[in-house]
């Protein structure tokens, strides 16, 4: 039997679990160096508010934006990226910073940006973006906390070009700009 390198063993498990409380077993250092060598990097943040973990990747290193042979992406539905949206409209309040990890806020906040974005707040439409954050949430683009929303720990992976990008937009992003700073 083949001896399995423990670095790429822990990428593999941080890779499927997507932000990790911890690096399981395996020396820290031969994590981050297994993750240089496949164009990768280790990242703190946190998940409930507890020091984590996540694989980001090296600058230059970034898969392509257009999609090539064997390349399959998931494409997410409208309004999960109309919630999300908002999410980040709320909870990036300076243009400036990364926007991870921002600040946080009210859920109902979030849904009346995104209500306001579409121009409706019918019940059912209120019940899809509940919905959509909770689908936003399991795949860890944003965090709630039973109060609060906060943006998520994939957010922090988010490397200069893409955040620039964002910045382009960041005006037309739904949010609430009379709201003032959520008192914790």
């Amino acid at each position: 039997m083949t001896d399995v390198d423990p670095g790429a063993l822990a990428l593999a498990r941080m890779r499927a679990r997507g932000a990790d409380l911890r690096i399981d077993g395996t020396d820290p250092e031969t994590v981050h160096r297994s993750a240089r060598a496949a164009g990768r990097v280790v990242l703190d943040t946190t998940v409930a508010g507890l020091p984590a973990h996540i694989l980001g990747w090296q600058e230059g290193h970034e898969p392509s934006l257009e999609e090539g042979p064997g390349v399959e992406r998931r494409r997410a539905s409208r309004i999960d990226l109309e919630v999300f949206a908002a999410c980040l409209g709320c909870c990036w309040p300076d243009r400036v910073s990364h926007p991870w990890p921002g600040v946080p806020r009210a859920r109902e906040d979030v849904l009346i940006a995104v209500g306001w974005a579409r121009e409706r707040d019918s019940q059912q439409d209120v019940s899809r973006y509940r919905s959509a954050l909770e689908r936003l949430d399991r795949a860890q683009w944003v965090e709630y906390d039973g109060t609060h929303i906060h943006l998520g720990p994939r957010v922090r992976t988010w490397n200069r070009a893409e955040v620039d990008l964002l910045r382009g937009v960041f005006d037309r992003l739904p949010g609430l700009p009379l709201l003032e700073e959520p008192a914790l």
